[in-house]
């Protein structure tokens, strides 16, 4: 156990096959290198629960992911959240203020890890 909602499960055949879980209320993603063992996972919970696949990850607690398959990146955004706490707290009519951060501050991907 990684933590109390995140389960991993390594071949003890092949280090590089696992498949991560993360568990949220009634909410799974599941992260896998390990088809195998995937199928099986989730045909054990269909049978115990009623359940949806609904394919590649998108939206998880109000996080939308993004995947760059060429690039091999994933981005996450908060986009949608923030929006709807803006307005649901009365912030909308709000003047913006400067960040510190330098306008022209940019990641490149030399600054991503290996």
């Amino acid at each position: 156990m990684v933590d109390e909602t995140v389960f991993m499960l390594r071949n003890p055949k092949d280090a590089t096959q696992y498949i991560i879980i993360a568990i949220y209320v009634d909410d799974t993603v599941c992260v896998e290198t390990w088809s195998e063992k995937n199928q099986e996972f989730k045909e054990f919970l269909s049978q115990e629960f009623d359940t949806n696949d609904e394919g590649d990850l998108a939206w998880f607690l109000s996080v939308h992911y993004l995947f760059n398959e060429e690039k091999n990146v994933m981005s996450l955004d908060q986009k949608t959240y923030v929006e709807k706490m803006i307005k649901d707290y009365g912030f909308k009519e709000m003047k913006t203020a400067p960040t510190p951060m330098a306008d022209d501050f940019k990641i490149t991907e030399s600054d991503l890890p290996d």
